[in-house]
């Protein structure tokens, strides 16, 4: 590698696009549901959870509802496998994508107007251009709204998803993955350099500070009439640039697809009856083209059974 990373990006911060958010100011611990629901097919059941991927520690413990449906899990299931995601081989293949060919810098390859947005404001993050220039300009992006969440208080070891995972450790119950790892990565990061060029270009504009609530206060509150509300935002402003169109559908509507599909083949598949708790991003089951999960369970033939309502 040419120089060093300004920092690791773990394999699985996949969600900052999704869930990069700001400060939101509440410290009392919310009630989250996760908008939790039961699916069933024989006698076998899941549980499915929405989670949010960086939190903070007053979110715990979740609902009622969902401590219930995690003490009867006997097999979590999260986006993709969390404990293959932290091995070596997996940290070294996200960062040859993460990583511009030999000879390459960011200054060869953003636009001129993205190449001026990140050189005016690299010190807001305490970072030089040098520090940076060989990742990929997707892969800076995943960088800074790492270090934003950081900076506003949002820790990834306080995710919902971390909190699910250490209970299933804490009780000895198996964790399994609803895609592969290596596809997860090149699903985010493995994206043509022409659709690359136009990361930060529309950085600091008015329309990208728009913000009524932080996604991690709705969250947090569990208003999922906002959450909706701000992802029908990002999908509308995405249909702008060929660069959002191309992580819309490969954050949403890809995954969604694969994280649907897992489902319905664990609970039609596994012989011994079984209950599973799944945990996935809350942009995944919110519903419309976004967030499909629970709708493509319904096309399927489950009965998807809101438990949170």
């Amino acid at each position: 590698m040419k120089k060093n990373l300004p920092l690791m990006i773990a394999p699985l911060a996949l969600a900052a696009l999704v869930f990069s958010s700001c400060a939101s100011g509440i410290h009392s611990r919310p009630n989250i549901h996760g908008m939790i629901s039961r699916v069933g097919y024989g006698d076998n059941v899941a549980y499915i959870l929405g989670s949010m991927h960086q939190g903070r520690a007053n979110w715990f413990p979740l609902g009622p509802t969902v401590e219930e449906a995690m003490a009867r899990a006997d097999v979590f299931v999260f986006e993709t496998d969390l404990e293959l995601a932290e091995s070596p081989e997996v940290v070294e293949y996200a960062q040859k994508l993460l990583v511009l060919p030999e000879g390459t810098e960011l200054k060869d390859v953003l636009s001129d107007r993205g190449y001026a947005w990140l050189t005016r404001n690299l010190r807001k993050f305490n970072l030089s251009y040098d520090n940076v220039s060989v990742l990929t300009p997707v892969g800076l992006s995943f960088v800074l709204a790492a270090m934003g969440n950081e900076a506003a208080g949002l820790k990834s070891k306080y995710s919902v998803d971390d909190y699910v995972r250490q209970f299933a450790r804490a009780n000895g119950k198996p964790a399994i993955g609803l895609n592969d790892v290596f596809s997860e990565l090149d699903l985010v990061f493995n994206v043509p350099m022409e659709l690359q060029a136009e990361t930060f270009d529309d950085f600091g504009s008015s329309r990208s500070k728009r913000n009524d609530m932080s996604l991690e206060r709705a969250y947090a509150m569990q208003n999922i009439a906002a959450i909706v509300t701000m992802l029908d935002r990002s999908m509308a402003e995405a249909s702008e640039s060929a660069l959002a169109r191309h992580m819309h559908y490969a954050v949403f509507n890809i995954r969604d697809r694969i994280f649907a599909e897992e489902i319905a083949r664990l609970l039609r598949e596994t012989a011994e009856p079984t209950t599973f708790f799944v945990t996935m991003g809350i942009g995944h089951l919110v519903g419309g083209n976004h967030g499909r999960v629970f709708e493509l369970l319904g096309e399927m033939g489950f009965e998807v059974e809101p438990l949170w309502e």
